[in-house]
């Protein structure tokens, strides 16, 4: 039951364009992107993941508003998502995953890989981020 409401959830979004920093009615209403998000992220993860150093194959992408059903007490908020390799508490590489980061009055309020992140972030334009990328460059 609960991935027949997640598939139509994920269904009926897909014909919406999400609005990205550029978009002046989004910035209008929902203020402007955070400036320091590179800086902001890679800040958390250092604190809040399961060997943050160990990280590789790290990706960014920019600022979106995407909507608050992952959190539906936050509603729209400025999105993050990043693509990494990390290291789980056995010690061995998980792969590349998406990871979600949503930011209110520019601060980092949540972060997480579950809730569609795998949808949210598939299509984003990533760049590479050696802020937390443990991997020679």
């Amino acid at each position: 039951m609960k991935r027949t409401v997640l598939g139509l959830v994920l269904a009926s979004l897909a014909g919406c364009t999400t609005p990205s920093a550029s978009d002046p009615e989004a910035v209008a209403a929902y203020g402007p992107p955070p400036a320091d998000y590179r800086m902001k992220v890679a800040a958390y993860i250092r604190q809040n993941f399961y060997d943050p150093y160990s990280i590789r194959d790290a990706a960014i992408a920019p600022p979106v508003l995407m909507p608050g059903w992952m959190i539906p007490d936050v509603g729209k908020a400025w999105t993050v998502c990043i693509m990494a390799n990390a290291k789980n508490r056995m010690g061995a590489y998980t792969g590349r995953h998406p990871t979600v980061f949503r930011f209110k009055s520019g601060e980092i309020i949540d972060s997480s890989r579950e809730g569609g992140a795998d949808y949210y972030c598939e299509k984003q334009p990533y760049e590479p981020f050696a802020e937390i990328d443990a991997a020679p460059a």
